[in-house]
């Protein structure tokens, strides 16, 4: 059971800040809300141990316009946070945490493009698919033993692994594989690995 002052300060709050903001500041506030989720959705997939892998033709055709979205989400929080606040963070604490937060919201907002459409179009169109990469490295890290990275795909999105060690040690670099899995040429959530031909 909530405290009714509680909800009562809440309610309170939430009133003040509707009056202190503007349309269009409310505005620019629910389409950053919107880039953040739907950039956060590969990053979701990953968390559930569902790996994805965007085709190198893809990224490659959306890198404009998935910088240009990134750009525009972190300019759209710029102006959100100067609206909101009286001016410029007035100490170096500030600043710092306003650039980490910009690099964040570009990140989210470029994803969204590169990634998420590709995800979400695998998840409501997917089937069997095969996409061939290129292997960049072997690895053998913490978070993905016996696994490879792959060339010409963002970070975080560019590593298959759980493959099975005989499997793992006769890859190299530069071996063209085909990866396997459920999705659409536009990316896969990739689920084996095989040597090209």
């Amino acid at each position: 059971m909530v405290d009714p002052r509680l909800r009562e300060a809440s309610n309170s709050l939430a009133t003040e800040i509707q009056k202190a903001t503007g349309p269009r500041l409310r505005m620019g506030i629910r389409i950053l809300r919107f880039w953040i989720l739907i950039g956060f959705l590969p990053l979701l997939t990953g968390i559930f141990g569902y790996q994805f892998l965007p085709s190198s033709s893809w990224v490659s055709s959306t890198n404009l316009l998935g910088h240009g979205v990134g750009l525009a989400c972190a300019g759209t929080s710029l102006w959100v946070i100067r609206r909101g606040g009286n001016g410029l963070p007035s100490d170096a604490a500030k600043v710092c945490a306003a650039f980490t937060f910009l690099l964040i919201i570009y990140f989210m907002g470029r994803t969204a493009i590169v990634i998420s459409l590709a995800v979400i179009l695998a998840l409501v169109a997917g089937r069997n698919v095969e996409l061939p990469f290129t292997i960049s490295e072997r690895a053998s890290e913490k978070g993905c033993k016996s696994g490879v990275h792959v060339e010409n795909l963002p970070f975080m999105f560019d590593s298959f692994c759980r493959i099975s060690k005989d499997q793992w040690n006769t890859l190299s670099a530069g071996d063209h594989v085909i990866i396997e899995g459920y999705g659409t040429s536009l990316g896969i959530f990739a689920s084996s690995l095989r040597k090209s031909d």
